[in-house]
C-alpha cells in the first residue's frame, strides 16, 4: 500500500512510514473494497433483503387505463333518456348489438394515433429544414424567417396527406389504426363486415366534417345509442370492443 503523507510503497503492516516518517493507522481505519456491495447485488437488493427493482407493468397499466375510462363512459351515460340508452328491437340480433367503443376509449386511440402522426411528420419537417437550409446561410439575418416560408406550408401538405394514408390504409386493412390496436377498438360496417378502403377514406373525410362545429361530430358518440359520430354516420360504420 502507498503511504498518505507522501505515496511511497510500503508493507501492509507497517506502522510507520519509513520515508516521511507518518502514521499509516489512517489507511487502516478506511473501509477495504470488500465492505462495498456489488453493483448487481445493490440494485437487486439481495443483500439487505429488500425487494428487487422492477419495471411497471405497461401491460397492466394499460389495462388500467382502459378500465378507468370504461368505468368513465358509463357514468356519462348516467342521466340520458331512456330511448338514447335503448336499442332499437331490431337490433338485438346483429352488430348493433355489440358493445361500442364509448367516447373517453375513442379519445384515448384518437390521441394515440395524433402522437404516432405528429411524431413521423416531425421527423419528416427536420429533414425538409436541413434539406432547404442548405441553400441558406444561417449567419443570414432572415435565415429563420425564410426558412419557415418554405418549409411551412409543405409541412402542413404532406401533414394533411399523411393523416389521410394513415387513416384509409389502417382502417382499409384491419379496420385499426395503432391507436385502436393499444385499446382494443375496431371500426367495422353496420352490417358486420370489414370496411373498404373507400369506407376508410369516407370515414377520413368525415372527420374534417366531425371537425367543423367545434368537434361536435365527435362529442356526438356520447349521445348516440349507437355511439356514433358524424364521421360514422357518414361512412355507414361502428367501432366496436374487442
Amino acid at each position: 500500500m502507498n503511504c498518505p503523507h507522501c505515496d511511497f510503497i510500503v508493507n501492509d503492516n507497517t506502522e510507520v512510514c519509513p520515508k516521511c516518517g507518518g502514521e499509516m493507522s489512517v489507511l487502516k481505519n478506511f473501509p477495504s473494497e470488500k465492505t462495498f456491495a456489488p453493483l448487481d447485488t445493490a440494485i437487486s437488493g439481495e443483500e439487505n433483503g429488500s425487494k428487487p427493482f422492477t419495471p411497471p407493468d405497461l401491460t397492466q397499466t394499460m389495462e388500467s387505463i382502459i378500465q378507468s375510462l370504461d368505468e368513465l363512459d358509463q357514468a356519462s351515460l348516467q342521466g340520458l333518456p331512456e330511448n338514447v340508452l335503448r336499442a332499437e328491437p331490431s337490433m338485438q340480433n346483429d352488430v348493433r348489438s355489440i358493445e361500442k367503443g364509448g367516447f373517453w376509449i375513442r379519445f384515448l386511440a384518437f390521441a394515440i394515433d395524433k402522437i404516432v402522426i405528429y411524431v413521423i411528420s416531425i421527423a419528416l419537417l427536420i429533414a425538409g429544414a436541413l434539406g432547404v437550409g442548405m441553400n441558406y446561410s444561417p449567419f443570414e439575418g432572415d435565415f429563420i424567417e425564410r426558412l419557415g416560408e418554405v418549409v411551412t406550408f409543405p409541412y402542413v401538405l404532406i401533414l394533411v396527406i399523411m393523416t389521410m394514408i394513415y387513416y384509409t390504409y389502417f382502417i382499409g386493412t384491419s379496420g385499426q389504426t395503432i391507436g385502436k390496436m393499444i385499446c382494443r377498438l375496431k371500426v367495422v360496417q353496420t352490417n358486420g363486415e370489414p370496411v373498404s378502403y373507400g369506407q376508410a377514406f369516407l370515414r377520413w373525410v368525415g372527420y374534417l366534417v366531425s371537425s367543423i362545429f367545434f368537434y361536435l361530430g365527435f362529442f356526438w358518440i356520447v349521445f348516440d345509442h349507437n355511439r356514433q359520430g358524424w364521421h360514422d354516420k357518414i361512412a355507414d360504420t361502428y367501432v366496436v370492443r374487442l
